[in-house]
């Protein structure tokens, strides 16, 4: 599959789950049974198996496998985050990166979870700094491990940033409209 297809593909992947629960939520009108928390929790974990079975060719597009945990984070759901850090920690480093590297980017991503916990911050500061951190760690992995020095390579980083950031703006609007 080309990059773009793969990227459609995951983009698809990481929609429909929140979709169905937005479905289900609607027809269940408000009801106390199940939280808006675990339907976050259960739409995160479908997520990443369908990532990760669907979309694990591409480098590029791999990346989006942290959007759970990046949703798990910003909804301040604990244990959702740490299984899901640990979960993707493994995969990475089955995938053949380094892991003290992987490591350090979730332990990151969760110690400025724990920085700005209780701090009035708003949804779309904490995804932009989780971007930025996962912009860091993506071109020091380009440029310093995979060696890669070509313009064309800071190109495709900074697209697949933006991505990032309009699919976790896509899905924050999607979870708002759960409510």
């Amino acid at each position: 599959m080309s990059f773009f297809d793969t990227l459609i593909l995951s983009t698809v992947l990481i929609l429909f789950p929140m979709i169905c629960i937005l479905i289900i939520k609607a027809n269940l009108n408000n009801s106390d049974k199940v939280s808006k928390e675990y339907y976050i929790d259960i739409a995160n974990l479908i997520v990443l198996v369908l990532l990760l079975k669907y979309c694990s060719g591409n480098s590029y597009v791999l990346f989006l496998i942290n959007m759970p945990f990046i949703i798990s984070l910003l909804y301040h759901r604990k244990i959702s985050s740490i299984i899901i850090s640990v979960i993707l920690v493994i995969i990475n480093y089955y995938m053949g990166l380094n892991a003290f590297f992987v490591i350090g980017e979730y332990f990151l991503y969760l110690l400025l979870f724990v920085f700005l916990y209780n701090r009035p911050i708003s949804i779309n500061t904490l995804l932009i700094s989780f971007v930025c951190i996962k912009g860091v760690f993506l071109t020091i992995y380009e440029y310093y491990i995979l060696k890669k020095d070509t313009i064309l390579t800071l190109f495709e980083i900074f697209i697949c940033l933006v991505i990032f950031y309009l699919i976790g703006l896509l899905l924050i609007y999607i979870i708002n409209l759960i409510d």
